[in-house]
């Protein structure tokens, strides 16, 4: 049974790296997924955090807040505890195992020299944009659909199979909902014990 869901593994990978190849894919693809090696990048999303916290209100500073958390959290569980279980080798490193080989490798970006499952990029992507989407209902399909995007990416540019960025995303979800549950759990506790034993405090010192 393992084998088989490898065997589908690479029959799609094969179909996202090199049967839907083209010219178009090959310059947007590795753009993509190289998203996060470029300074304007960086100061894109420095400038919508910043703005977050000072005319976002209470919900843009939890997102803010939010994203910080999450994106830590899903990045060294992802990369510090679960690569190094699974030490899966990405498919532009992969050893030749027989029938299940992936053979023509189309690597359009370096293929570093971290381990496969899962995809950080997917991971991390996926947690921002749970985490955004909840808060923001009305673009939850836009930051859905960058997320998609850029796993779909690190497969064309032949980095990642596709379970890599499948359990990527999952760990990415997992990630999100945990935040998300802090970050209630926090407004939550604030609400109902620190406000209301000020507000209490201030009542007293009136009827004094």
């Amino acid at each position: 049974m393992e084998d088989f869901f490898v065997y589908i593994d690479r029959l799609l990978f094969t179909f996202f790296n090199q049967t839907i190849a083209n010219p178009v894919f090959d310059v947007l693809m590795p753009f993509v997924t190289d998203l996060n090696k470029y300074t304007l990048s960086f100061v894109v999303v420095g400038l919508i955090w910043i703005a977050l916290i000072i005319w976002g209100g209470k919900t843009g500073r939890l997102v803010a807040a939010g994203l910080v958390l999450v994106i830590a959290l899903a990045d060294q569980f992802n990369s510090s505890v679960l690569k190094s279980i699974f030490e899966r080798s990405r498919p532009c490193h992969f050893i030749d195992d027989g029938l299940l080989n992936v053979e023509n490798v189309r690597l359009l970006v370096g293929c570093g020299s971290g381990r496969s499952f899962p995809s950080s990029h997917a991971a991390n992507n996926a947690a921002g944009a749970m985490l955004v989407g909840w808060y923001y209902p009305r673009f939850k399909w836009l930051f859905i659909a960058i997320a998609l995007t850029i796993g779909i990416s690190r497969i064309y540019v032949g980095v990642h199979f596709p379970l890599d960025v499948l359990g990527g995303f999952v760990v990415g979800i997992v990630c999100a909902f945990v935040v998300i549950g802090i970050l209630t759990a926090s407004d939550w506790l604030y609400l109902n014990l620190f406000k209301k034993k000020r507000g209490g405090g201030e009542l007293d010192k009136k009827e004094e």
